[in-house]
């Protein structure tokens, strides 16, 4: 059966409702498109260009540069409906959209420079695998950086690199870099999601310069060095949880199992058994009844995670 992408009006002023839907929509595609994402270890064209339609990647795009700064409560909601047809592209598409979300972070020169692309994507990770030394108007940053999820995709790459001190210590910065200055390195071969297509990426000696990076532990604080965001709740929030609301993703891949295993049930059969069909098993009933019970607290629990941070970014904006 032939999937096509729904079309869609374009993504300007959508609300939070109308976004979830969209996303949505696009289920089927994403699950007629599974195969070839895991055979190819990286989400299709075609799904890149039917979420992009959607307006997802508007989320955590400032409203200065025609974003929507869609709270986190309601990204969630956005997440679990995604992650439902697919979850490597679900996990791209989080990823990407908390590593927008850093770039608002950054001192407004290098939003102007990363969003001035209307098409923009990030990818980034967390890990300090590189290093920086400082040169006159920034840093020369090296380093190889693993798991970079979305680097397939990505115009920009959020690198964090370990910064040797003149006391002799270190500090993390995080630096952001064209993906024209890197190399990707393909060596993303696992089981399970491998259409993450999550490789590794590297430089050596990119020139960064200093407005295109921030202290590491600022990130992680909540401390904010953009002026133009410093008063929005949605950046406001500390790193770290804010990045865990994209456990969204594993809620939502679970209820999407569960969909397809209670699509393909009736009529089928248990082997050995009287059951003609095993929706009609006890034991079957059971366990879909713990399975369901399970996914609704984890979608519960993600639900709660984005409040607490949502709330705690309220406290920090005031």
């Amino acid at each position: 059966m032939l999937v096509t992408q729904p079309a869609l009006d374009a993504p300007t002023s959508l609300t939070a409702d109308t976004l979830e839907e969209r996303v949505g929509a696009l289920v089927p595609l994403l699950r007629a498109n599974t195969k070839q994402v895991e055979e190819q270890a990286r989400i299709s064209d075609e799904n890149l260009r039917a979420l992009t339609a959607t307006g997802f990647y508007e989320m955590n795009r400032p409203t200065q540069y025609g974003g929507l700064e869609t709270p986190l409560t309601e990204q969630v909601e956005v997440l679990l409906q995604l992650a439902r047809g697919c979850g490597s592209t679900a996990w791209v598409a989080s990823t990407g959209a908390f590593c927008t979300w850093l770039v608002a972070q950054f001192a407004d020169e290098a939003q102007a420079e990363v969003f001035a692309d209307a098409e923009a994507r990030v990818c980034g990770t967390f890990t300090p695998s590189g290093s920086a030394r400082r040169v006159d108007g920034g840093f020369l940053v090296s380093g190889s950086w693993p798991y970079n999820t979305g680097c397939l995709h990505a115009t920009w790459d959020f690198v964090p690199a370990q910064l040797a001190l003149e006391d002799g210590s270190t500090e993390i910065i995080a630096a952001l870099v064209p993906m024209a200055d890197l190399e990707i390195e393909m060596v993303w071969d696992v089981d399970g999601l491998a259409g993450t297509g999550s490789n590794t990426t590297t430089g050596r000696d990119v020139f960064v310069p200093e407005h295109r990076t921030v202290r590491f532990a600022d990130v992680v604080a909540g401390r904010i060095r953009s002026r133009a965001n410093a008063d929005k709740v949605l950046f406001r929030a500390p790193g770290i949880p804010t990045m865990m609301t994209s456990t969204a993703v594993l809620a939502g891949m679970a209820r999407g199992a569960l969909e397809l295993f209670l699509e393909r049930l009736p009529g089928r059969a248990i082997t050995y058994t009287k059951y003609a069909d095993q929706s009609a098993a006890q034991v079957t009933q059971l366990q879909v009844a713990e399975a369901q019970t399970k996914i609704e607290l984890a979608e519960g629990l993600v639900r709660r995670i984005a409040e607490s941070v949502r709330s705690a970014a309220e406290e920090a904006a005031r």
